[in-house]
């Protein structure tokens, strides 16, 4: 079988086979992987003079024990078995300070002898990993500087200078940096602040967040009879991208697609989500240059790399009004959303199961009608008599 005839994404969708871990956070896993792979090497040129590289940030949301951490692992060691150990792929696994980013840095860049000077940090690459956000990012200001830290060397193409007192002044030029993190909602709210959210880390940041159906049982995994095959081309394709280096081109019929689509983008209402609108074309253009390698043909972007970036756009935009709203509840506002999960999850549920329920939440009955009478007025549920048992029952509308 010829390793280069299939799609890469396509045989990744094989190779996972059946089980209860989202499809997404594994295809969403394998696209950062191969961000992390090619790191700066390819590349379009958006703007005159300035190049866009292929690095994501990436974080798979969902409850835990939802299948994140596995999705995460298979990907890593599939990219491990890829790459030689003496090639220029740096990955981080633990916990992370701003400070500790820096030295991070400083072990992921090149090494070369002749130009080296420990007060810059040149093209440093580091794929960092998070199976659980909270548990690497600790809450309040630590978090607040990594986040930061993060956002300003996103672009990869500027220098960043950092001084202190007992380390001096280090400069850090043109980084290359892709995260893949997993988060549990109510973590990610105690890991990321809504001033965080307002700035421009949300905007560069891709959210996956796969409806969870629990009525979708498999008791272990059910792979495919070819798996041992397929796993050995992802690898070989994983390697290969590992050397690849180029400039990426669009053909005209892929370029009328993404000016078509730009110009035809409804404006958010919601100021907060402004940032994110704003930087859609960028998320737009990496996706099409990892749907095109996948493809393992020549640097060109096809209409059809175009079309299945702007549904991977559609699919993971959508959920940042979700990820602002979580990172923005007080305690005023969390008794609502662990009533609407509540509710959503059953679909329907009449008044004293959903009022046992929540009590074993701290959500008391007097909390419960205040957030149900919330949930009323916002359209999203509807409270009516059981036509059964005559009883009050709550129904999800959405």
């Amino acid at each position: 079988m010829q390793t280069q005839s299939q799609n890469l994404l396509a045989l990744y969708r094989r190779f996972i086979g059946k089980s209860e871990v989202p499809v997404a956070y594994h295809i969403w896993s394998c696209l950062a992987t191969m961000a992390a792979l090619v790191q700066d090497r390819v590349w379009i040129e958006k703007l005159r003079d300035e190049k866009l590289f292929a690095h994501l940030f990436v974080f798979l949301i969902g409850d835990s024990g939802s299948g994140k951490g596995t999705a995460i692992s298979k990907a890593m060691r599939l990219a491990k078995a890829a790459v030689p150990q003496d090639c220029n792929f740096w990955t981080y696994r633990g916990r992370l300070t701003a400070p500790g980013l820096i030295d991070l840095l400083a072990k992921g860049q090149p090494q070369d002898k002749e130009t080296f000077d420990e007060s810059i940090i040149r093209n440093p690459r580091l794929f960092l990993i998070c199976d659980e956000l909270a548990n690497a990012v600790r809450k309040g200001r630590d978090s607040e500087e990594v986040f930061k830290f993060l956002t300003e060397i996103y672009t990869g193409y500027y220098d960043f200078q950092d001084t202190t007192r007992t380390s001096g002044n280090k400069r850090i030029e043109n980084a290359c940096v892709t995260w893949l993190a997993g988060s549990a909602q109510d973590w990610l709210a105690d890991t990321m602040t809504l001033e965080i959210a307002k700035s421009g880390f949300t905007a560069r940041t891709v959210f996956v967040e796969p409806e969870m159906d629990y009525s979708v049982r498999y008791y272990r995994e059910q792979l495919p009879p070819d798996y041992e095959e397929l796993k050995q081309q992802i690898i070989t394709r994983f390697l290969a991208l590992n050397i690849v280096r180029g400039e990426f081109k669009l053909t005209s019929a892929a370029r009328n697609l993404e000016r078509v689509w730009y110009e035809s983008r409804q404006v958010p209402t919601d100021d907060l989500l402004i940032p994110a609108w704003k930087r859609e074309q960028d998320i737009l253009l990496k996706l099409s240059m990892l749907v095109s390698l996948a493809d393992g043909g020549p640097l060109l972007i096809q209409d059809y790399h175009m079309i299945t970036a702007m549904r991977l756009v559609d699919e993971v935009r959508s959920k940042v009004p979700r990820v602002v709203e979580i990172v923005a509840r007080t305690n005023e506002t969390k008794p609502v959303e662990i009533v609407r999960q509540a509710i959503k999850r059953k679909g329907v549920v009449a008044h004293t199961p959903l009022l046992r329920l929540l009590y074993r939440r701290g959500i008391t009955a007097k909390t419960m009608r205040a957030a149900t009478h919330h949930l009323l007025q916002e359209g999203v549920i509807q409270v009516r008599q059981s036509s059964v048992t005559k009883r009050l029952e709550y129904l999800w509308l959405k």
